[in-house]
């Protein structure tokens, strides 16, 4: 795990009593956005593997589909978007988007991947 880059983003990860993760952040999109992948390990893998292939390989090495993260929670949505080698994007309806280093998004990932194994 990443402290470094948890810790710059202020999260943490618990596993509750009735096998729940309880994860707080700095920023309440980026601690729903994580939450939801809690639920799809599948999704998460992917995730992750689609971001280390945009950082070793470029930007126009994924689909147009790789790009863009929908999440839900009931009848909102969360939208993660990688916008190119260095940049990703957290959307929540009507507020203002999250920007984040792609880096520090495949590590926050990583090390929420490796917290649930």
């Amino acid at each position: 795990m990443n402290y470094s880059i948890l810790n710059q983003y202020g999260i943490t990860f618990q596993k509750q009593a009735n096998g729940n993760i309880k994860i707080i952040a700095n920023s309440k999109i980026l601690d729903n956005f994580m939450f939801m992948f809690c639920r799809d390990k599948q999704k998460l893998e992917k995730f992750i593997l689609i971001l280390s292939q945009v950082l070793n390989n470029g930007f126009n090495s994924i689909s147009e589909q790789d790009k863009y993260w929908d999440i839900e929670i009931g009848l909102q949505v969360y939208t993660g978007i990688i916008h190119n080698n260095t940049e990703f994007d957290l959307y929540f309806e009507n507020e203002e988007n999250e920007t984040y280093p792609l880096s520090d998004i495949r590590e926050i990932f990583s090390s929420l991947f490796e917290f649930i194994n």
